[in-house]
């Protein structure tokens, strides 16, 4: 699924795959892409394919690129299904033109989901704030949404604890190891973000502007809050 959101002076409108290769400023967000999605990216934003069809990897780690015409980070972020929480890879491809971004999933991401909300809101806007903002607004989503799960965890784990010293059962047992599962699934998630905001804030992406880069100290320091949690 794609859906490109062009930014202009008064508001967003809906944008095609062309204006990647124009002076427009976008945002083409691509859930689990078909080949000729891929292949329709690749060639209006002068990417090459491989460099698209390597990010579709789920297990893909953590990591900045520096592509040709574009910057790549890559993240890990929640993603939740019938009910079984774990991690999947949020790429951004950032334009060294600094006038369009591209994020690609393999799943829903709740933290897309909300900079939508954002952008329909008219709270953020890519034409007034730039590609640096809404690159750091993006991950620090990503990391708001670790923080809420987390919250529900613990409401789960004071849930099983009450079990295990009342009633202990095979359920009990199961939801244990499925708790114990996801938290191994955030540290090494959380561990290689960590890495990745490190290499932003020591301007390793060079599409990041300078006076953003103060913005990913303080991801930097929610990160690691996480990881200590």
């Amino acid at each position: 699924m794609l859906k490109v959101y062009k930014f202009q002076k008064g508001g967003v409108k809906s944008g095609s795959l062309n204006d990647l290769g124009s002076s427009s400023r976008c945002w083409a967000d691509c859930i689990n892409p078909t080949k000729k999605e891929l292949k329709d990216i690749s060639e209006e934003a002068k990417i090459p394919l491989n460099e698209l069809k390597n990010v579709l990897d789920g297990e893909k780690r953590p990591k900045v690129s520096d592509l040709e015409n574009y910057s790549l980070i890559i993240v890990r972020a929640p993603s939740i299904e019938r009910d079984e929480i774990s991690t999947t890879p949020l790429s951004i491809f950032i334009s060294k033109n600094k006038n369009n971004i591209i994020t690609i999933t393999l799943k829903k991401v709740t933290a897309l989901d909300k900079i939508k909300q954002l952008v329909a809101a008219k709270k953020i806007d890519l034409y007034e704030n730039g590609i640096s903002f809404f690159t750091y607004r993006i991950i620090d989503e990503v990391l708001d949404t670790y923080f809420l799960i987390f919250d529900t965890l613990e409401d789960k784990i004071d849930v099983i604890e009450d079990k295990v010293i009342e009633k202990p059962d095979k359920t009990t047992v199961k939801s244990i190891f499925i708790i114990k599962k996801t938290l191994i699934y955030f540290h090494k998630a959380l561990t290689a973000n960590r890495e990745v905001i490190s290499a932003i804030e020591k301007e390793y992406v060079a599409n990041i502007d300078k006076k953003n880069i103060k913005r990913f100290r303080a991801l930097y320091n929610d990160v690691t809050q996480l990881i200590d949690t």
